[in-house]
Formats: C-alpha cells, sequence, structure tokens
C-alpha cells in the first residue's frame, strides 16, 4: 500500500505524456505547448528511475519531462512563454502602476516591468529539503568565528601554509561535490594586506549555507548567493529588462537547483546578495519576515544612496520582487514597497580600503535580522591612535581560510595535509621571512593572473 502511494505521488511529479500523431506533442503551459525533451517514458521505466532515486539522491538522471521549473534554463522554451506570458501580466499593469507611484524612478520602467513574464519560474512540484535532526542542530554548535579569541595552532600552520607561496598557484586546494573550485592562487588573496579575490566570497556563501542546516530553531533562517550571480550583464542599466530578467533567473533557479536550498523561499528569513562594484563589496539582504531592504557596507560616507550605489539596490529589488512574485510569496508586494536603507555601524571604516572583503565576509556570517545596537560583530571601532580592529582583521583572515579549507565540504582536504607536512619542514627563519613586504608583492603578483 505504501510502494503504491509513492508510485502514485512520483507521478504526479513526473507525468507520463505519451507519443502522439498530433502536431502539438507536449506539456501545456500557460497556455502554451511545449514539446517534451528526453527519452520515451514507459511504467517500467517510470518505477526503475524511481527507485533508482530513492537509492542514491545525488544521482544524476536524464530529464524525462519539461516542467515550468526545467523549462526556465531552456532558451527556446523561454522565448515560447515569453510570449504568452506578455500577454497575461498587462492585466497587473493597473496594479503595478499605483504601487510604484509614490517610488523614486529607477532606470527601470514601470511599463519594462510590466512586460516581463511573471509566471514561469513557479515550479510544479518540488523536492522537499531535508533537515537534519534536533540533536545535530544543537544552540551550542558554535557556527561564526571569534575575532576575539588567539589563534589556534590550526590557524596558524594552515594560513601560514597557504600564505608562503611555495607551490604552484594553480594547484585545487578546495573543491565540493557542488562543483565549487578554489585554486591556492586565489586562496592567496587572504593574505593581510591583499584584496579578496571574489571566487572566496562565492565559496564562503556555499560554506554558510551549509552551516545552516545546523542552525537551531530560534535562529532565523538565511540564504545566501554568490557575488558572481549579480554579474555586470545583470548590473548594466543599458540592458533591457527582459534580457536581464531572464539571466537573473537562469542563476537563481541553477544556484538554487545546485545546492538544494529552497525553492520557494516560504521558509527563508533573510536572502543575502554579496554585491562587488568597482573593486568594492557590500551586502544587500532582504528580510523577508520584516519585509525590509537593508544595505551593509564597511565604507563609511555622507553621500545618498543613489550616488554611492546608483540604480543597483533599486533594480536588484525589482528583480527580486518578480522573481518571488511568480513564485507567488506572500511578501513579494510588500518586498516592492520597501526602500532600500542603509545601516550605519560603529565599526564602519573611512580609511580602509582594502579589507571590504573581509568586512562582507564577517557581516555575512553574523547579520541575522536584529537591530544595529544588538548586532554583535565582535570588530573594535577604527581609531585612528589605535591598531586593534586592523588585527582582528588580519586575524579573521587567517580563521577564515582555515575554516574554508578544513571544511567537511572540502573533498580534497587530505592534500592539504601533506601540504601542511611539507611547510612544517622550515624554520623559523624561513617563516618569518614570508611577513616581509617584499613577499606581499610575490603574492600580488602570483594572485593577478586569475584577474
Amino acid at each position: 500500500m505504501l510502494v503504491t502511494k509513492r508510485n502514485h505521488e512520483f507521478n504526479l511529479a513526473c507525468p507520463y505524456f505519451p507519443n502522439s500523431d498530433l502536431p502539438h506533442d507536449g506539456t501545456f503551459f500557460n497556455g502554451v505547448t511545449t514539446p517534451v525533451h528526453g527519452r520515451e517514458i514507459t511504467t517500467e521505466s517510470k518505477d526503475l528511475e524511481f527507485h533508482e532515486a530513492a537509492i542514491d539522491d545525488d544521482a544524476h538522471n536524464d530529464v524525462v519531462c519539461s516542467t515550468p521549473f526545467t523549462q526556465i534554463l531552456d532558451e527556446e522554451a523561454f522565448d515560447i512563454l515569453e510570449k504568452s506570458a506578455l500577454a497575461t501580466t498587462k492585466e497587473l499593469s493597473g496594479h503595478q502602476s499605483s504601487t510604484l507611484s509614490n517610488r523614486r524612478e529607477s532606470d527601470i520602467k514601470i511599463d519594462d516591468v510590466n512586460t516581463v513574464p511573471l509566471t514561469i519560474i513557479a515550479p510544479r512540484r518540488t523536492k522537499r529539503f531535508v533537515q537534519l535532526t534536533d540533536k545535530l542542530r544543537s544552540p551550542y554548535y558554535k557556527r561564526t568565528v571569534d575575532p576575539n579569541k588567539r589563534l589556534k595552532s590550526t590557524e596558524e600552520r594552515v594560513s601560514g601554509c597557504i600564505f608562503a607561496g611555495l607551490d604552484n598557484e594553480w594547484d585545487l586546494v578546495f573543491e565540493t561535490k557542488f562543483g565549487d573550485r578554489g585554486h591556492r592562487g586565489i586562496f592567496e588573496s587572504m593574505i593581510p594586506g591583499s584584496k579578496i579575490h571574489g571566487t572566496i566570497i562565492d565559496i564562503w556563501a556555499t560554506i554558510l549555507n551549509h552551516q545552516e542546516r545546523h542552525r537551531n530553531k530560534k535562529s532565523p533562517s538565511r540564504m545566501f548567493f554568490s557575488c558572481t550571480l549579480l554579474s555586470n550583464y545583470i548590473l548594466d542599466e543599458a540592458i533591457c529588462i527582459e534580457k536581464r530578467y531572464k539571466m537573473f533567473v537562469d542563476r537563481m533557479n541553477e544556484y538554487i537547483e545546485k545546492y538544494k536550498q529552497c525553492t520557494n523561499f516560504k521558509d527563508v528569513y533573510l536572502v543575502f546578495f554579496p554585491v562587488l562594484e568597482f573593486e568594492h563589496y557590500y551586502l544587500i539582504v532582504f528580510d523577508l519576515k520584516k519585509s525590509q531592504c537593508v544595505i551593509i557596507d564597511n565604507m563609511y560616507s555622507e553621500e545618498s544612496l543613489e550616488v554611492k550605489y546608483g540604480n543597483v539596490p533599486s533594480d536588484l529589488k525589482i528583480l527580486f520582487y518578480l522573481y518571488i512574485d511568480a513564485l507567488n510569496h506572500p511578501k513579494s508586494n510588500s518586498i516592492m514597497r520597501t526602500i532600500p536603507v542603509s545601516l550605519c555601524m560603529e565599526w564602519m571604516t573611512s580609511r580602509n580600503y582594502i579589507d571590504c572583503g573581509v568586512f562582507l565576509m564577517r557581516h555575512m556570517e553574523t547579520y541575522k535580522g536584529e537591530n544595529v545596537d544588538k548586532w554583535d560583530v565582535g570588530l573594535e571601532t577604527e581609531l585612528e591612535d589605535s591598531d586593534d580592529q586592523q588585527m582582528q582583521l588580519d586575524e579573521l583572515r587567517k580563521k577564515y581560510v582555515t575554516k574554508i579549507l578544513t571544511s567537511d565540504l572540502n573533498v580534497i582536504k587530505p592534500s592539504l595535509y601533506k601540504m601542511l607536512a611539507s611547510y612544517d619542514k622550515l624554520s623559523d627563519t624561513e617563516k618569518e621571512s614570508f611577513n616581509t613586504e617584499e613577499h606581499l608583492m610575490k603574492i600580488e603578483s602570483r594572485i593577478s593572473l586569475f584577474y
């Protein structure tokens, strides 16, 4: 009886489309008939695939049917669905015009927004995200790094080994089952005095998403996206909204499917979008519980948000609104009406132009939607006659590079132990030579190969 029920649920998730002589054989969605791509499906093959999937969740089976979620990743299917969606979204123009009537005009015009297909990305049926048991999500599980504790011997050894620049800069030192890869030269950008490479931020988002599985129930659920998701193409105001939105949807769907973190954002409170623009990192966070959009930046400035960030926050808000609105999220309209605001923190800087990547990683790790006065980031205030904050940032670099490389997600972690064995054989004099200005210039030349 249980097997029959499970087979029935599987048939609902992957419906069977028999072959037909009709000219339009395929799935019917949004008034458009889309061809089904893949091999011929029989009752026996469906049962076999179901049992194989039950045995190995990580197995990648061939696509057997085309659903709205998979259609958005196909360019031809997108063009077909777009024509249908353009007709259906005209009815929304009146409502959206009234929503934006009191808002500042951005480069994305409301007439352009009305032409974006809003219903083509909603998945018909999604795979349930498997949570860990309560015993593995203890409130005593430490997820955040303490910047005020002394460096451990492991952190000294791992960071010293990476920053020594001894081996080939193209050697892989980090790799996950999700496809994240990090070369040694990229991790060398974590050395104090250097700007952090964007790949580090992408890997850091993967680490934090993995840690979210261990959060206790009292902690707000968070989801982190990579800084490469917001490419220059998506942020380019000269490109029409339809093309930018299509790219945004492709990137979002690819990221969600890659990590299987969520599909509808209804169980997520905070959504993090790190932004890299003009060699500077800052963070845009959507609080879906409070219906807020906040900008977190370590650089203090008295300029207006329009001057400092241009239309990036407002354009991202519109793109994100269109995405979650297509998923029928209950807070989509509230997000559209919200005004992005910049948080003012005591640890903001006015002279530090190098460590914005470290600040970004710290903000992603510790921010949970609380008020600024209750946000325990653990950083000192920037003072002209004190180096306390700079010392914290330098040690955070060493702690973060150790946390990433020793993570359980790193499938090539055993190679790290071999590097440590070679590094331990060096004398103290040789290790001290890695702290000079000449050595930093050598590391910078190795890092430049990855830009």
